[in-house]
């Protein structure tokens, strides 16, 4: 995969401190990280609420994304050896307590698609997405069919396919790139 030049330039221009995507441009401003652009796009439009009402139940939901970001599954393949075996088992407990957080639930948050689901979505897909684009048998057997990424990616298949989340999207969609938005 090639990262073009004219993508490094506007990634460092507009997120001058990471130089990298994602970054939000809204009202010609940027908007930088992942969980941030979350909040922001739940803050702003309100008509599609990302983070529950109750208190506590937010700021359950941004643990849960903020230890998804952390304590992911990334850093595993950032080793080798026993530092990764190592790795390896950390990330595997890490799974276990979101396993916990999702048993019995449709979603992180409930019935409904999130913030936590949106943040940690990308897990499901991260070891297959490296190993096809950045360097093959990497991935630890232990982490490549491991059942919590398995379930999230059911859950991130079911939304995709599901009319009701496609609807949502698209209104989504509309209003970050409709005229107006600085998108």
């Amino acid at each position: 995969m090639k990262i073009s030049p004219t993508r490094v330039l506007f990634a460092s221009v507009i997120n001058p401190v990471h130089k990298k995507v994602p970054v939000l441009l809204h009202n010609e401003k940027p908007i930088c990280e992942s969980l941030v652009v979350l909040e922001y796009v739940d803050e702003t439009w309100k008509q599609f609420p990302l983070l529950p009402q109750d208190p506590y139940e937010r700021a359950k939901a941004r643990f849960w994304a903020k230890f998804g970001d952390d304590k992911s599954i990334r850093f595993v393949l950032l080793t080798e050896g026993k530092e990764q075996q190592e790795a390896t088992l950390i990330a595997l407990q890490n799974l276990k307590y979101l396993e916990e957080e999702l048993r019995g639930k449709k979603f992180f948050g409930g019935e409904n698609i999130g913030l936590v689901d949106l943040a940690l979505g990308w897990l499901a897909y991260y070891l297959e997405i490296y190993e096809e684009y950045v360097e093959e048998n990497r991935v630890p057997p232990s982490l490549r069919q491991n059942p919590t990424l398995n379930q999230i990616r059911q859950h991130e298949d079911e939304v995709a396919k599901a009319p009701k989340a496609l609807s949502y999207i698209m209104q989504l969609y509309q209003i970050l790139f409709s005229p107006g938005y600085g998108l």
